[in-house]
C-alpha cells in the first residue's frame, strides 16, 4: 500500500493516465491498485516525478525485470534483451516528452492538482499524439479523447 509519510513516486505519463482512466487494466489486481492509488491523491496529494518505474507499473503485469513488456511475445529469456530494451524505451519516451513540452522538473515535489493543471494547459493535440500516440489505451481514455 502506500506509505502516507512519503509522497507517491509516478512516472511523468501516468499523469496522463490518471486523468482519463476508467476501470480498465491489464489484471484485475492492477485496476484495483490503480484506483487506490486515485482514492489515495484525493487526500495524500504530494506527488514526485520519474521517467522510471513507478507505484503503477510494480503492479503491472507486463513489468518484467523492471522493464515494460508490454504487448511483446510471452516474455521469456529467449525473447531477446533488445526487443525488451527498445520497448522500454518507448515508454521512457512517453515520460521524457511529457516532461519537455510541460517542464516538470523530475525528482520536485508537486502537489498532483498542480500537475494536473501544468499538464492540461502546456499540451497541445500535437503533443498528445506525440506522447500518447502509441497507447493501447488511446480510444478509451476519456482524458485523451476530450483534448482532440
Amino acid at each position: 500500500m502506500f506509505d502516507l509519510n512519503k509522497p507517491v513516486k509516478l512516472r511523468a505519463h501516468h499523469l496522463l493516465c490518471l486523468q482519463g482512466y476508467q476501470g480498465y487494466g491489464y489484471s484485475e489486481s492492477f485496476k484495483i491498485n490503480f484506483e487506490n492509488l486515485i482514492d489515495h491523491l484525493k487526500t495524500n496529494p504530494d506527488i514526485v516525478i520519474l521517467k522510471s518505474v513507478d507505484f503503477i507499473c510494480f503492479h503491472c503485469p507486463n513489468l518484467k525485470d523492471e522493464k515494460c513488456c508490454l504487448n511483446l511475445e510471452k516474455y521469456d529469456e529467449n525473447l531477446g534483451k533488445e526487443k525488451i530494451v527498445n520497448k522500454n524505451k518507448e515508454i521512457v519516451e512517453m515520460d521524457l516528452n511529457v516532461i519537455k513540452k510541460t517542464g516538470i522538473i523530475e525528482n520536485k515535489l508537486y502537489k498532483i492538482d498542480d500537475l494536473y493543471g501544468i499538464v492540461n494547459n502546456s499540451l497541445n493535440v500535437d503533443d498528445l499524439k506525440d506522447i500518447c500516440g502509441k497507447c493501447m489505451w488511446i480510444k478509451k481514455c476519456l482524458w485523451y479523447q476530450s483534448k482532440l
